[in-house]
């Protein structure tokens, strides 16, 4: 079915190149056949439509796929500029397999500190990151307040762990105000 499906693609790409909604069925071809992409055409493609609605998801699907693929060299060439933190921590991983930890710490820093807890694709990093000396207790101090603004009370109890054993009463009296707060606001 996804082969007939494919070629009616096609035919229709074929028939009706400058209808407005062609990129729509060029965009759906190319996620169809995500694992057939070669990068040099993707990323002329996804260059062409960068404004369209679907460039962002097509873009993180197939990156998705260079990282399920292991292709960690397309992964380095074509995926340094993404959004998606689950891309950036495989890019970071590839690049500390390679020997090449310039800069990961910093990168890796960024990643985690996140007011939500990241995808569990970023964990063999940020052990990687932790084994490096990290957080230190500002940088701890820092994501456990993001936390709390932003209502991840689970996450900010986790995070109570890595701040320094002097801050962790004034932490439990900051985490225990929002929640009554937010208790009583809803």
């Amino acid at each position: 079915a996804g082969q007939g499906n494919e070629e009616a693609l096609r035919e229709a790409i074929d028939k009706i190149p400058d209808y407005v909604l062609t990129p729509y069925l060029r965009f759906e071809l190319r996620r169809q056949t995500l694992d057939d992409q070669r990068g040099p055409e993707m990323e002329r493609f996804l260059a062409t439509y960068r404004n369209w609605s679907f460039a962002e998801s097509l873009e993180r699907q197939w990156l998705g796929s260079l990282a399920e693929a292991g292709d960690d060299a397309a992964l380095l060439r074509y995926g340094t500029g993404a959004a998606d933190a689950e891309i950036r921590c495989r890019i970071e991983l590839a690049r500390i397999e390679r020997g090449e930890t310039d800069g990961v710490e910093s990168r890796a820093r960024a990643l985690w500190l996140s007011p939500v807890s990241q995808p569990r694709a970023c964990d063999p990093l940020f052990r990687w990151w932790k084994r490096e000396g990290n957080p230190d207790f500002d940088t701890a101090w820092q994501r456990f307040g993001m936390a709390v603004e932003a209502g991840e009370y689970g996450l900010a109890r986790y995070l109570r762990r890595y701040l320094h054993p002097d801050d962790r009463m004034l932490a439990d009296g900051w985490l225990n105000i929002a929640i009554r707060t937010a208790s009583e606001l809803s």
